[in-house]
């Protein structure tokens, strides 16, 4: 099975791997997925259990119809959701920090 996110973080200088490639032969870091009404959760437990499988440290699931941010760092159970006033930040991006009334807005 091959998935693809729709924000992939590689960390790393992968530079030359990348440059011509029309699949991504990485594991990325971070995976994000923008949630669509006809997922399921069966779907989305699916994907979130091949992502860690193939190595992926944190999976977040954005939802935007509800405005939220689920953080995962392994398969079983979410750290707390992130609403309109919290601010994503990750171990992994030391130095980022994404206010989430600006992501949805």
């Amino acid at each position: 099975t091959r998935r693809a996110p729709d924000v992939a973080v590689i960390l790393g200088d992968h530079f030359e791997e990348l440059k011509n490639a029309k699949v991504i032969p990485i594991i990325p870091e971070i995976a994000a997925e923008v949630l669509s009404p006809t997922e399921t959760p069966r779907m989305i437990h699916r994907k979130l259990k091949q992502y860690f499988a193939a190595g992926v440290k944190e999976v977040w699931l954005i939802d935007p119809d509800v405005r939220e941010i689920e953080i995962w760092k392994g398969p079983s159970l979410p750290d707390p959701v992130l609403a309109s006033g919290d601010v994503l930040v990750s171990a992994l991006l030391p130095g980022f920090a994404l206010p989430l009334k600006e992501l949805f807005a």
